[in-house]
């Protein structure tokens, strides 16, 4: 049985007649080191910000940016669709800290 939650995210993002995408928000919202951010280089994340499945797996190497978009995708659909909350988890408390100040707090700022 699936999650009402997650049936409801689901049905909202479906129904969206919203036409710009995630990746192309995130490009004319958000920075980094000051500048708009780019997927330049990084091509393959266009796909996976865009991905409106209620479930992702992504198989990948380290340090390829999957943390960086995965928070990025999250503000954007905040962002695109009011009232919708989320909530954001780590699987240490090193890491969340980490992330908090380096990813999160310059995004929301």
């Amino acid at each position: 049985m699936q999650n009402v939650f997650i049936d409801a995210l689901v049905s909202k993002i479906r129904d969206s007649k919203k036409s710009e995408s995630n990746a192309e928000w995130i490009c004319e919202n958000t920075t980094l080191g000051g500048r708009p951010f780019s997927f330049k280089n990084h091509e393959f994340q266009i796909g996976i910000v865009n991905d409106t499945h209620d479930r992702i797996v992504t198989k990948k190497i380290s340090q390829v940016g999957l943390s960086e978009i995965s928070i990025r995708k999250t503000i954007a659909f905040l962002a695109r669709y009011p009232g919708v909350r989320a909530m954001y988890s780590f699987p240490t408390s090193l890491l969340k800290s980490f992330n908090s100040k380096s990813r999160l707090k310059p995004l929301i700022t």
